[in-house]
């Protein structure tokens, strides 16, 4: 029981944490390029276009991220094993 509870604290926080930096970093980078673009006089759905797929890697990236660190947080110190190079 005292595992699962380590795998679903691990879960959540990876989750609120993604969640919340993937939206903020994709409306950065949204109005970002859509500001550039806009200056340009390119056309609004390419700009929608643009910034959605920017907004959705930035999302990836960032979540990525924070799957990796809340597993070295807190689920790799208590597993009896350990990664090579780390």
């Amino acid at each position: 029981m005292e595992t699962e509870i380590k795998y679903l604290k691990a879960w959540i926080i990876f989750s609120i944490l993604a969640v919340v930096v993937a939206v903020v970093g994709g409306a950065v980078v949204g109005g970002v390029v859509g500001f550039i673009l806009g200056i340009a006089k390119v056309n609004t759905q390419t700009i929608s276009v643009f910034g959605g797929v920017l907004g959705a890697l930035v999302g990836l990236y960032s979540s990525f991220h924070f799957y990796k660190w809340s597993v070295k947080k807190y689920i790799l110190p208590q597993s009896s094993f350990t990664i090579a190079g780390q």
